[in-house]
């Protein structure tokens, strides 16, 4: 809802008195702002938990000379397994729908816009 108002006045400058497409241009326009935020939250995710999943950590202490590789404990690999399992991967399985949802609702709204 508050996207799509923030996209209006844009898109009504471009479609002013052409009422589908004014309101297929908005929805495309707040889907493009949902899609790229969404997007960069599934990436922030997956790069936790890919960094989780990993028995090797690589780090610097204060610069890219002195770079050094942290192995995890069994146990300490085992619980981030079951944190990724159980709290991360519910969280990239719903972004992943949201994505998908909003690119459906994009590709839908493109097909219909000759007809605006």
């Amino acid at each position: 809802g508050a996207v799509v108002l923030a996209v209006s006045p844009l898109v009504w400058s471009s479609f002013a008195g052409d009422w589908g497409h004014f309101v297929s241009g908005s929805v495309l326009g707040a889907n493009v702002l949902l899609g790229l935020v969404l997007l960069h939250l599934y990436l922030g995710w997956a790069y936790v938990r890919r960094r989780l999943v990993q028995a090797q950590i690589p780090y610097e202490e204060s610069g890219w000379y002195d770079g050094a590789m942290y192995a995890k404990s069994e146990e300490e690999l085992a619980q981030h397994r079951l944190i990724v399992r159980y709290q991360i991967d519910p969280v990239l399985q719903r972004l992943r729908r949201s994505l998908w949802g909003v690119v459906g609702l994009s590709g839908l709204v493109a097909l219909l816009w000759p007809l605006g």
